[in-house]
Parts: structure tokens; sequence; C-alpha cells
């Protein structure tokens, strides 16, 4: 049996998928967004952010957990805030001259 709660959250990441187009970008600019999605037989979760800034992101998540023996089922419906904490630009160090 299959969860409505489950259900819910992956119709609404597929509709933000299709309504936003083929666009990907890393989570770091005002106005991203991203989705991700793990399924198989006993284990399903989805989840889609929206970063409201460049270091600040909203969401909102399902995940779907079955036991081997298929007795037992847990549903889980959440949201999410992401803040980036650390910097993350990578330099390279310029050559010094003549080397």
């Amino acid at each position: 049996m299959r969860s409505t709660t489950a259900r819910g959250c992956l119709a609404a990441a597929a509709l933000i998928a299709l309504v936003s187009g083929a666009r990907a970008g890393p989570m770091g600019f005002d106005g991203s967004q991203m989705a991700m999605g793990d399924f198989g037989p006993n284990w399903r979760e989805a989840w889609v952010n929206h970063a409201y800034t460049p270091r600040d992101a909203i969401g909102i998540g399902g995940l779907f957990m079955r036991s081997d023996d298929e007795r037992m089922t847990r549903d889980v419906a959440e949201l999410t805030y992401t803040r980036l904490m650390v910097g993350g630009t990578c330099r390279m160090p310029r050559p010094t001259p003549g080397s």
C-alpha cells in the first residue's frame, strides 16, 4: 500500500520540476531550485528546495520506508531549511613572475 503523503510529495516535486523547466545550477545563487530523489523497492525519498538568498533555502520532502518482510511501513513528510555556513570559493594561487 502506498502512502498518499509520499505520493503527494512526489507529485509536488514532479510538478515543480516540470514548471521550472530543465535548469540546473549550484545551490548558492538567489532563485535557484533543486530536486533530489532516491527510489527503490523498500525506500523512496524526494526533496525539492528553493533558494531565496545565495545562502538560504527552504523546501519540502517525503520519505517512504518498508521493512524487507513488507509488514511495517513508515511515511515521513518534512519541511526543510538549509543554510550555507562556510564560504565555498576555491582560489588557485597565482603564478609568480618568472616561474
